[in-house]
């Protein structure tokens, strides 16, 4: 096997644990909504956030369609499917949208 097979081997196996990456946020944020008893087209409203420079990170809401796909609507009225985004972004989405649940869990 030459250096470019080896290559080659290696980005195939990253990309496919990316790809089990992205799925598997997709879906523990499907449960985590359905746990949290929202309905499809109910929309979780996801504030924004001020960093300690100042900066404002944008908030947006959280819908499910009856697919069970998830979608983003921006502030502006965009509205993108999870799935568009890159894989780092779609993290932060998770982490957003569960940092919500904990917050309302944690003031009952």
């Amino acid at each position: 096997m030459d250096i470019s097979d080896t290559i080659i081997r290696r980005i195939d196996n990253i990309t496919y644990l990316l790809d089990l990456l992205r799925n598997e946020v997709e879906e523990s944020i499907i449960a985590s909504l359905d746990d949290y008893g929202m309905a499809p087209r109910e929309k979780l409203d996801i504030e924004d956030i001020t960093e300690e420079d100042g900066k404002v990170i944008e908030g947006f809401h959280v819908l499910i369609n009856d697919d069970n796909d998830i979608s983003i609507e921006f502030r502006d009225g965009r509205t993108l499917p999870l799935s568009v985004f890159e894989t780092d972004n779609m993290y932060d989405i998770f982490v957003r949208i569960h940092s919500k649940m904990l917050d309302e869990f944690s003031s009952h």
